[in-house]
C-alpha cells in the first residue's frame, strides 16, 4: 500500500499479457501503478484502435487513464538511442518507483529486448533501492502447452531456468484469473484480425500464475 509499480509495455497488450495479475493484485493492494506503453502497436495500422483496447484492459485491471503513459513510438522500430533512454529516465525519475517491471532480457521481440535493456542498464546505473522484475512474452516453445488453458501453471522455458535470475511465481485467485482474462479480451484487433498463432499465444497468458525473473 502507497507504494509505486511501474510498469513498462512494448506494445498494447504485453503489460496485460506478462503483468496483468500482479497490476491488477498492486492496485487492490493501495498501490499506484503506472503504465508506460512505449511503441504505438501501429504496424497494421491500428493504433487508435489499439490504444482504447489498453485503456479497455487496464480499466478492468483498475488502472486509472491518467495513469496511462503512451510515448507513441513505432512499432517495430525502436531503438536504442539516447533520446529513448533519456525519456525513461525521466519517467522514471518522475515516478520514482519502488517496482519496474519490463521484458525480459531473452525475449526475442525486438522491441521487449530493448526495452527492457534501456531499463535494466538506467536502474544499474542509478543504484537505487529498486526491485525490478522482469517477465517474458516470446521465446520459443514459451508459453508450454498452447492456448486457452486456465487450470495449467505458467513455467519458465528449461533453457532459462539455470540462468543468473531466479523465477518468482505469483499465484492468481481464480477471480484475479477471470478478471485478466477479460482485460486479454479486450484486444480484439489481436485476437480476431491476426492469425491464429498469435490468438493462441495471447490466450496462453491466461494462467494460474503469472512468472517474474528478479533482476
Amino acid at each position: 500500500k502507497g507504494e509505486t509499480v511501474l510498469v513498462f509495455a512494448p506494445h498494447p497488450d504485453d503489460e496485460t499479457l506478462g503483468a496483468g495479475g500482479l497490476i491488477y493484485k498492486s492496485v487492490q493492494n493501495g498501490a499506484r501503478v503506472y503504465i508506460i506503453m512505449v511503441t504505438d502497436g501501429n504496424k497494421h495500422g491500428l493504433r487508435n484502435k489499439r490504444y482504447d483496447e489498453t485503456l479497455a484492459a487496464l480499466s478492468l485491471l483498475g488502472v486509472s487513464q491518467d495513469h496511462i503513459i503512451f510515448l507513441g513510438y513505432p512499432d517495430g522500430k525502436i531503438t536504442e538511442t539516447l533520446d529513448v533512454k533519456k525519456q525513461f529516465t525521466t519517467l522514471i525519475d518522475t515516478y520514482k518507483p519502488d517496482y519496474v517491471v519490463i521484458p525480459h532480457e531473452s525475449d526475442t521481440h525486438a522491441d521487449h529486448r530493448i526495452t527492457g535493456t534501456l531499463v535494466r542498464e538506467i536502474m544499474r546505473e542509478k543504484k537505487q533501492d529498486t526491485t525490478v522484475y522482469s517477465y517474458l512474452v516470446h521465446y520459443p516453445r514459451f508459453p508450454r502447452p498452447t492456448g486457452f488453458r486456465p487450470n495449467h501453471n505458467l513455467m519458465p522455458p528449461a533453457r532459462l531456468v539455470f540462468g543468473d535470475k531466479s523465477w518468482a511465481r505469483l499465484i492468481l485467485s481464480p477471480k484475479e484469473e477471470d478478471i485478466k482474462n477479460e482485460a486479454i479480451l479486450q484486444y480484439k484487433t489481436q485476437l480476431v484480425l491476426q492469425k491464429f498463432s498469435l490468438r493462441e499465444l495471447l490466450m496462453s497468458f491466461v494462467r494460474e500464475n503469472e512468472l517474474f525473473a528478479i533482476e
